[in-house]
């Protein structure tokens, strides 16, 4: 049961229903209802006449008469007054749209109490297509319900406009006499609401099978057309409420992801316009939550002259910032001269509407040419909305169809939205009511109806909903092109870089190759020249024995110097590297090591195809291992080296590892060696990755990773 309870209290009437587990109650403002007793005089006047029969025949001839002058009155009327709408019949499980039920009265002087109302002809809905706004008068709407269940039940009538002034709703009972009123609106305080809700909610309490008259009497001021629900409390609380609360999650939360991703996009592309299109969504998701009533009720409830004045200024500013966008994405300050001048005047003119707005709402003219320029200014910027939506259409289809810009269609698709959002708003709030245009039968499912509690048109949400996704897939495919375009710029860079050290590289292997030739060829032959001159010299000095041993001193020199300046030689350029293959080169690599240091112990480990190594690749590798031999046998003191080269799933692994007295890689001040620093150069050069592991008294490993296709596709750069 909705509604557990009723009683008077006083002049008041006291509704009771359960809400989130706990007794709440309503307050209403009633009238007393009495019971009419018969009237005694007649009683007593036919208990005096029934004993005088020509008496009695005089008192009924006079009642009949008064019978058939009310029957006649009654047909007339009837024939006079049009006949009032059918009523709406409550049963367990309610929810309608009542606008096609409404009667309406207008009352231009604000002058009418429920007590006349009651007695005024009303018209029908239907013949009031527009109601005009910004008039300071008072339209009465009224409809009849009967309760067709069989237990007492709380019904809701639910005016949904959150920018009406003042708002009164009255039941009336079945015998005429007023049961609960109320007075709200947004022109008080929130908490002055009979429901602390977004739109304006109304308990309406009937016993089962009685009837009731609904009044509500509108303010006219600011946007006065209003959608009219009736449902049953529990299926407005529950399964309305639900969808209500998902399609608003779903939308907002739409919303917000959409501004933390595009964030993220626009701050990696620094494209400052597309901040801009950032402004836009923010505003106009903070403008649809004020329009159906958030900000009011959770925000400013104390301070209810702000309902009339934050959601336009945000509607005004979301369109500032939605032309920017627009103006600095297509370049129209470079490429449309007039059509740039027509974007500034018409900002100009958004930027006059909300100081006119605040002025009209703090300062609020009765009557007079205010009124009228008030009224007739909104109406011209309604219209100037839907002017300014087709010249942004015309402008696109220009673009698409003469300068064949095809990123324009999407402007198209786009504006064309924002369009049916802008007109859709514009009838509004004009007083249109858009629902009159929509068939009935749309709303019998209960997530349809839904859409009709929110008062901003779901053609507007929907439209900007569609928007953000187009927008935010141009954005994104944007950034992906621009990333492409990054990747290339950085590949083409890398490329270039590779190709320079390469250059670099081969200069240097050039160098050494003619040093090497110089010094083998020049240095090493004169170096035995000499020293075959200094034997023969040596061999005629018998008779000087003295002199014959200095000679022979000399000579061991000048042959450990050709040995020296051969070793030299051949580190500059490996003759069997030249001649042979890597695995042959790494072997005589390893010997002459062994025999610069014969306590140490190196083993080679190798198992890969040396065929399918570059020449270039070749000598990076083979410079790489000579390094770090190198390194080993002049800092590392070890006994024992592992070196290996194996093939592992199209990779080549290269290790060196040795159980000398290592250091602190990581350790302050300390750095790569020249040595270290050409090996980490050389292992970029063949698109590598080096991983070097040392501690103090633990040696050190160094593990290399290069792809055999690097090794095959590094090419000789002269």
């Amino acid at each position: 049961m909705a509604l557990l309870a009723r009683q008077k209290c006083g002049s008041r009437l006291c509704l009771f229903y359960p809400e989130n587990g706990e007794m709440s109650k309503i307050t209403a403002i009633a009238g007393e209802r009495e019971n009419p007793l018969p009237e005694s005089r007649d009683f007593c006047r036919i208990a005096t006449v029934s004993a005088n029969p020509m008496a009695l025949f005089c008192f009924f001839e006079r009642r009949m008469k008064r019978i058939i002058f009310l029957i006649a009155g009654i047909l007339l009327g009837t024939a006079v007054l049009p006949a009032q709408s059918a009523a709406i019949e409550l049963r367990d499980t309610t929810y309608a749209i009542i606008n096609t039920q409404l009667e309406v009265l207008e009352d231009p002087d604000n002058s009418l109490a429920i007590e006349q109302v009651q007695h005024r002809v009303f018209r029908p809905r239907q013949e009031m297509k527009f109601i005009f706004g910004y008039e300071h008068e008072t339209l009465w709407a009224r409809f009849k319900m009967v309760n067709r269940t069989q237990q007492n039940r709380v019904f809701m009538a639910e005016v949904v406009n959150p920018f009406i002034p003042k708002l009164g709703c009255y039941q009336i009972g079945s015998d005429g006499k007023l049961d609960t009123s109320f007075i709200t609106g947004s022109g008080f305080h929130f908490a002055e609401r009979p429901l602390e809700r977004r739109n304006f909610m109304f308990p309406l309490r009937l016993d089962p099978g009685d009837s009731c008259q609904v009044y509500f009497s509108i303010s006219k001021d600011f946007l006065p057309n209003s959608t009219i629900l009736l449902t049953d409390y529990d299926t407005r609380e529950g399964i309305i409420r639900r969808y209500e609360d998902i399609l608003l999650t779903v939308f907002f939360v739409f919303c917000s992801l959409y501004l933390l991703l595009s964030a993220l996009v626009f701050s990696i592309t620094r494209q400052r316009f597309q901040w801009y299109y950032f402004g836009y969504v923010l505003l106009t998701a903070c403008f649809i939550s004020t329009h159906l009533g958030h900000g009011f009720q959770y925000l400013w409830r104390d301070q209810p002259i702000l309902q009339f004045i934050i959601p336009s200024t945000l509607n005004i500013l979301r369109l500032i910032f939605g032309i920017w966008f627009f103006r600095l994405y297509f370049e129209i300050t470079r490429y449309a001269r007039h059509f740039n001048f027509f974007l500034n005047t018409t900002i100009a003119l958004f930027l006059l509407t909300p100081i006119l707005q605040v002025v009209y709402t703090l300062w609020q003219p009765q009557t007079g040419v205010y009124q009228a320029a008030m009224f007739y200014g909104y109406l011209f910027f309604c219209s100037y909305l839907v002017f300014f939506s087709l010249v942004i259409l015309a402008w696109a289809l220009r673009e698409i169809f003469y300068k064949r810009r095809t990123r324009s269609a999407t402007l198209f698709i786009i504006v064309a939205l924002n369009f049916v959002g802008l007109a859709t708003t514009s009838l509004q709030s004009l007083g249109y009511n858009l629902q009159d245009l929509t068939p009935d039968y749309l709303f019998t499912n209960k997530l349809n109806f839904t859409t009709q509690t929110f008062y901003i048109p779901v053609p507007v949400m929907a439209a900007f909903f569609f928007e953000i996704l187009l927008v935010f897939n141009f954005s994104l495919r944007k950034y992906i092109r621009l990333f492409e375009k990054d990747q290339r710029a950085q590949l083409k860079i890398a490329k270039a870089r590779e190709e320079g050290l390469n250059a670099l590289i081969m200069g240097v292997e050039n160098e050494r190759r003619r040093i090497a030739r110089d010094l083998h060829d020049g240095a090493c032959v004169h170096l035995a020249a000499v020293n075959m001159q200094i034997d023969s010299l040596r061999e005629t000095l018998t008779d000087q024995p003295e002199l014959s041993n200095k000679l022979a001193g000399i000579t061991d020199d000048i042959e450990q110097t050709y040995r020296e300046v051969r070793g030299i030689s051949h580190d500059l350029m490996s003759k069997a590297l030249e001649k042979t293959d890597l695995q042959v080169a790494l072997e005589d690599l390893v010997m002459r090591c062994r025999q610069a240091q014969p306590g140490l112990d190196i083993q080679l480990y190798t198992h890969f195809r040396p065929d399918e190594v570059s020449s270039l690749a070749k000598i990076h590798l083979y410079r790489i291992l000579q390094e770090l031999l190198g390194n080993v046998l002049k800092h590392a003191e070890a006994r024992q080296v592992s070196v290996q080269l194996l093939e592992d799933q199209g990779n080549l692994l290269i290790t060196v590892e040795d159980d000398g007295k290592g250091f602190h890689p990581d350790a302050q001040g300390h750095s790569d060696g020249i040595g270290l620093a050409n090996v980490r150069t050389r292992v970029e050069v063949l698109r590598g990755t080096l991983h070097l592991e040392s501690k103090p008294g633990r040696g050190t490993f160094v593990n290399i990773e290069v792809s055999m296709e690097s090794t095959r596709s590094i090419d000789h750069v002269a």
